[in-house]
């Protein structure tokens, strides 16, 4: 699935071609994924720069394939986060190692 961006420019040039390069994935810049823009903004919203990010001139194809890496970064990122929320802190691991030893040392004089 692609990718929803908002375009913001201060080239009105640069918003155009930009909009019509990504006309299938624009929406809001409320409800999108990531900011494309000829500047650095303000805000939690991932940004794609013009000039940083990808170099002037470009194609819609070169555009396209930086989306496409952007949003593979998304989910290795979404899935390391599942990952680390699954894994155990130490201190649960500590305690499930030390239960562990109680049970078979409990078990272990049981059988004395």
């Amino acid at each position: 699935m692609a990718i929803s961006v908002s375009v913001v420019c201060e080239s009105a040039l640069m918003r155009h071609a930009l909009e019509w390069f990504l006309r299938e994935r624009i929406t809001t810049a409320n409800a999108c994924e990531l900011i494309v823009t000829d500047r650095n903004l303000q805000g939690e919203k991932p940004q794609l720069v013009i000039g940083d990010h990808i170099a002037k001139p470009f194609s819609r194809s070169q555009l396209n394939a930086v989306l496409e890496r952007f949003d593979k970064l998304q989910e290795i990122k979404t899935a390391a986060q599942g990952l680390l929320e699954e894994s155990p802190t130490l201190e649960e691991e500590f305690e499930r190692l030390a239960k562990r030893f109680s049970n078979e040392l409990l078990a272990l004089l049981k059988k004395r």
